[in-house]
């Protein structure tokens, strides 16, 4: 993902996306990355995912707002739902992400 345009016309495609900001360089977001997909994988498994290396791409994290890595934010239909950045409980998280997707997916 490259431009501003590319990342806005995944998010209005996807009935539910979560794009994954991080740096290379950024321990936590190496550790907590496969912990996210996985957890996705098994829990909500239609959620399409987009990821960008935040320090290669800067006009992308500044349009989103994000100033730390790694950053975590959720989409349903369009809308952004939710964001979580540093530490995530994916606990929380999936409480969270539970009703809406259930609504957006009619499980």
């Amino acid at each position: 993902m490259e431009t501003i345009e590319e990342a806005l016309k995944a998010i209005e495609n996807a009935q539910a996306l979560m794009v994954y900001f991080y740096s290379e360089e950024c321990a936590p977001c190496k550790a907590l990355r496969p912990k996210i997909e996985t957890f996705l994988r098994e829990e909500f498994p239609r959620f399409e995912k987009l990821y960008i290396e935040g320090t290669s791409a800067p006009s992308l994290t500044a349009h989103f707002g994000v100033f730390g890595f790694p950053t975590i934010l959720f989409f349903f239909e369009g809308k952004e739902y939710r964001r979580y950045g540093k530490s995530v409980s994916l606990n929380q998280l999936g409480s969270e992400l539970e009703r809406v997707y259930n609504l957006v997916f009619e499980t």
